[in-house]
């Protein structure tokens, strides 16, 4: 769900999987009985229903406990799609977001591909952003997706293409910035810093060495 008509379908803006209202009542509801919530969001009219559905949760939890999203650990997964205004209400939450850099490297995305043409130029090149998150003091972890046809398994694919800015100058990101998406913004997402995502005694860790 868009929240503009695609280009190639003039008054088609898609449409939610899932009701607002269903989506509401099963996110504080799930926070209610001490779980966290994860939910995929591709389209920025999808995101910002989720935004929505987790501010209402958060706040009731602030309202319960005095904490925030630091406890809940809420995420967005994918994080495709999304305006200037949905950033600044993520970071006002300490909403997590997800991404997937290695995305910009399959035939959907590329220039000219499916995507760019049923979006325009505009919103296809500031599609999978992450430094305006970063910017925002958000934390991203990053994702491959596999065996989705856009999905690397390799992390490097995605490392690759973030330090570039997935082709948008203003979208680069150094690879320290990269790789803690990969392991300690990971770690932080589902709640598992303690135990993994950095090197420190005591964590678990596969380490993997590249020149």
């Amino acid at each position: 769900a868009m929240i503009e008509d695609y280009c190639c379908m003039p008054g088609n803006r898609g449409y939610h999987l899932y009701p607002p209202d269903w989506v509401e009542a099963q996110t504080l509801k799930a926070v209610q009985h001490g779980w966290s919530v994860c939910a995929h969001s591709t389209g920025d009219r999808d995101t910002e229903m989720l935004v929505s559905a987790y501010e209402k949760a958060i706040d009731w939890y602030r309202r319960k406990t005095g904490r925030g999203n630091e406890d809940l650990r809420l995420r967005l997964e994918h994080t495709m799609f999304v305006t200037d205004e949905l950033i600044e209400r993520i970071a006002r939450a300490g909403i997590i977001v997800n991404v997937r850099p290695c995305g910009r490297l399959s035939a959907g995305d590329a220039p000219g591909g499916p995507h760019q043409k049923m979006l325009g130029f505009e919103r296809w090149s500031k599609s999978r952003a992450i430094r305006p998150f970063l910017e925002k003091n958000i934390s991203v972890n990053f994702g491959c997706d596999y065996p989705a046809p856009c999905g690397f398994l390799d992390p490097c694919a995605s490392l690759f293409a973030a330090v570039g800015g997935l082709g948008e100058p203003w979208d680069v990101i150094t690879m320290e910035q990269a790789l803690a998406c990969y392991t300690i913004n990971g770690a932080y997402g589902v709640a598992g810093e303690r135990s993994f995502g950095s090197i420190e005694p005591g964590k678990f860790a596969d380490l993997v060495v590249y020149n």
